[in-house]
């Protein structure tokens, strides 16, 4: 269950001491790719701030998952926000890449 704290704090541990390399990285991207909505905010939540990019990159998935699952929300968008201005530039490079509808175009939160 990738929403356990068991799964994240693995997770974290590995990025943190180095040894989240890329094949485990592509891996852990493909599957928080097909977390459900809840699933999805919750991982992202958690790791939009984490202390490692490739935790943070972690988190734009999730909110990529949470968007295809449930259209854009102003809480979805202040995550972007934080992500486009990561200092990783692997992070902010990416989340650069999505393009929200213009404001006032929000699926209701719930």
């Amino acid at each position: 269950d990738w929403s356990s704290d068991v799964c994240s704090s693995d997770l974290k541990s590995a990025a943190e001491n180095g040894h989240l390399h890329a094949v485990a990285l592509a891996a852990a991207r493909e599957v928080v790719g097909r977390l459900d909505r809840a699933q999805a905010r919750e991982l992202g939540t958690r790791w939009v701030a984490a202390g490692h990019g490739s935790l943070r990159l972690l988190a734009l998935d999730a909110l990529q998952a949470e968007v295809a699952k449930a259209g854009w929300t102003r809480a979805i968008r202040a995550r972007l926000s934080v992500l486009q201005a990561d200092a990783d530039p692997m992070v902010a490079g990416q989340a650069l890449l999505l393009s929200p509808p213009i404001d006032g175009e929000e699926q209701a939160e719930g």
